[in-house]
């Protein structure tokens, strides 16, 4: 039987997950960088080492966003056939945001419940594209690198999920029709 990580399986993803950020001082290398990066560079790392580093004001994430990139973002993945490309850390920050719009006090109700059928709208176009592709990818073979380098490493692994779920299922439903032929 194929499982989906469970909540503790994202949250690890979330944290692998990569995020460019903007060196603001030099950093030697240790056993969490094996590599030295100088002051004014940029390099990404994963979610849990920024988060560590952001705290000792070593880096800063290149990318903020704000609610209304999730609009843009909308309106991007609306107008392209294949996945838009979209940070490492979108859902990490997606789900950042939702989280502090349910819990700002003076934000309106209404308002709140907007941020999440934005979010949910978001989710389900990506997700309508990774099954189409799972489909597409046992007609046609794996999709390739081009289309899995623009989904993030959650959305891979639903898409490697799902593929594998389809073809088992293709498998089990055409080795039954063959065997009532014989």
């Amino acid at each position: 039987m194929i499982v989906l990580p469970g909540k503790r399986g994202f949250e690890l993803l979330s944290r692998a997950s990569p995020v460019r950020v903007h060196v603001l001082r030099d950093l030697d290398t240790t056993p969490l960088l094996p590599w030295k990066v100088s002051s004014g560079g940029e390099v990404e790392l994963p979610e849990w080492l920024v988060e560590v580093l952001e705290r000792e004001g070593l880096v800063a994430r290149v990318e903020e966003r704000a609610i209304s990139d999730l609009d843009r973002a909308i309106h991007k993945e609306g107008s392209l056939t294949r996945p838009a490309r979209i940070g490492g850390d979108f859902y990490s920050w997606l789900s950042r945001e939702i989280r502090r719009a349910m819990e700002d006090p003076t934000l309106h109700p209404a308002d709140k419940r907007r941020v999440l059928d934005r979010a949910r709208e978001f989710a389900i176009r990506r997700l309508a594209k990774i099954v189409r592709y799972a489909l597409l990818s046992q007609e046609a073979g794996d999709v390739g690198q081009r289309v899995l380098s623009r989904l993030t490493l959650h959305e891979r692994v639903i898409y490697h999920h799902l593929r594998a779920i389809i073809s088992r299922w293709i498998s089990e439903v055409l080795a039954e029709e063959g065997g009532s032929d014989g």
